[in-house]
């Protein structure tokens, strides 16, 4: 979001944040970057789906790889996932070298989230003291564990952020220094960002909201450059409305089924602050050491900008129906950067109170430290699932479905098509689809046709279940069958009787 270079300068000679007054952020930093890359190291190389999005991604990028529709309804066809087109077929580029892959969608976000940490910590961190600088690494790295787990997730959260954060740095560059080719670059990543995920679209408005905080005024060629953005995002809209009206049903009509719980809203609007400890620090030291928020750097500018777009933005979002962590990703980060930075520049003008009471410098510092914890933490209980292996199956997959290979007829998995898919090349719907594509926690009748007319059928145990087939499967005519009488954990094979 900004100029590659530091948002404050400090002489770490003259700063106070020797080691033996620093020490405790230092560790606990290193506890908590060792802690989430445990957890992706754990989850990483997991052989089935980590969950039905995942299944969802895989399948459709395979269909996109061998050129059959991904963009279809599902009583046409089957019903697809309500993101953006790209995750699909950037996945499906990849696929026709690699094969179905779980592996590489995991990957593509993982890449895009260490991208992210790296150029936000270059741009923002890197002249920072030391404890600051891996203070910001590590509560940036901290986000993994409490979206629990998107950093290796095939959903394209990661990807998206990381590209409208790239289109941020462009439109920056462009605004700023008046180069109009990197402004259009920046207003090219923006849509495709949206692209990805559809609520990358607000940080368009980033340049217009940075004009008001330099308090300078603006003339009208700065007011075309800010609604450019916008503009297009606009433009894209229309375009995919026209030409892709498939598409469209996914990204726009599709999500508008889910409402805003207004409840939801308002516990997670009190909740948020909470829920990372260190953005009120922040907020404390910005109001007693004002010159920790120099406006005339235009990098912070940007870097609050971003920050109002991001925060009503995801509180929105997860506002809505059946929304989970992920939706506060762009707030967590944007806000820790600033964060960090408005705590930084705080003790370096208060670097002087510091020298003549050190107790204030180690008080802050714990203080600090408590509250980095607290936020990387959260709950701990409620992260122990980002540790384990507990997934859409489990490690019986790959057996599953080299048994499945060897069967004679039509198999479905509405549970997991990534199943029949691998095995016999077959396709076929999934539920998780099909109930967010209708919003009806009854079957529908073509899913029904689907599972009817086949030979056989994979459930999967997991919770909670989409459609309980175990229930019904027996009243359609279909028997339980083994695995060649080998137990498969969460895996049950059903026979049509004959």
């Amino acid at each position: 979001m900004a100029e590659a270079h530091p948002v404050t300068r400090v002489n770490p000679q003259t700063f106070t944040a020797t080691l033996r007054v620093w020490w405790p952020v230092i560790v606990a930093s290193a506890g908590i970057i060792t802690l989430n890359v445990t957890a992706i190291v754990v989850r990483l190389p997991i052989p089935c789906p980590l969950d039905s999005w995942e299944s969802i991604i895989a399948a459709d990028a395979c269909r996109a790889s061998v050129g059959l529709p991904v963009y279809t309804l599902g009583e046409v066809d089957h019903s697809t996932h309500i993101y953006g087109p790209l995750v699909t077929y950037v996945a499906a580029l990849i696929f026709k070298f690699t094969g179905m892959s779980f592996l590489v969608t995991r990957l593509m976000s993982l890449s895009a989230s260490v991208a992210l940490i790296i150029g936000l910590s270059f741009i923002f961190l890197r002249k920072l003291p030391v404890p600051f600088l891996v203070a910001g690494i590590a509560m940036m790295t901290s986000v993994h564990l409490r979206s629990f787990g998107y950093f290796i997730q095939s959903r394209p959260d990661m990807e998206a952020f990381a590209i409208a954060c790239l289109a941020i740095v462009f439109l920056y560059r462009g605004f700023e220094r008046k180069r109009l080719a990197e402004y259009v670059l920046g207003v090219l990543l923006i849509c495709v960002a949206y692209l990805f995920k559809q609520t990358a679209a607000v940080f368009c408005l980033v340049p217009f909201l940075s004009l008001p905080l330099r308090k300078l005024g603006f003339n009208a060629r700065e007011l075309v450059m800010c609604a450019a953005p916008p503009a297009a995002i606009v433009m894209l809209i229309f375009a995919i409305q026209i030409l892709a009206p498939d598409v469209d049903h996914y990204m726009i009509d599709a999500v508008a089924r889910f409402p805003i719980e207004y409840h939801r809203l308002a516990s997670i609007t009190i909740g948020f602050v909470g829920w990372m400890p260190i953005i009120p620090l922040a907020l404390g030291v910005m109001i007693f050491t004002p010159n920790s928020v120099p406006l005339a750097e235009s990098r912070l500018r940007w870097l609050i900008a971003s920050c109002i777009v991001a925060l009503p933005a995801s509180l929105l979002s997860f506002a809505k129906a059946a929304a989970v962590a992920n939706t506060l990703i762009p707030a967590w980060f944007t806000l820790l950067v600033l964060s960090v930075v408005l705590c930084a520049n705080g003790c370096a003008a208060a670097n002087a109170e510091f020298s003549r009471a050190r107790w204030k410098s180690y008080a802050f510092a714990w203080l600090f430290t408590v509250a980095m914890v607290a936020g990387a933490l959260g709950a701990p209980r409620d992260q122990l699932q980002v540790f384990s292996t507990a997934a859409l199956g489990d490690q019986h997959y790959s057996q599953v479905v080299q048994y499945v290979s060897k069967l004679k007829g039509r198999v479905v998995s509405p549970d997991d098509p990534t199943i029949p898919i691998r095995a016999l090349r077959q396709f076929g719907r999934s539920s998780p689809a099909e109930a967010d594509a209708t919003l009806s926690a009854q079957m529908p009748d073509y899913l029904v046709k689907e599972v009817q007319s086949a030979d056989y059928v994979i459930t999967v145990d997991y919770n909670p279940p989409q459609y309980r087939l175990v229930e019904v499967l027996p009243y359609w005519g279909f028997v339980p069958d083994s695995f060649g009488n080998t137990d498969m954990g969460p895996y049950r094979l059903w026979r049509k009787r004959r």
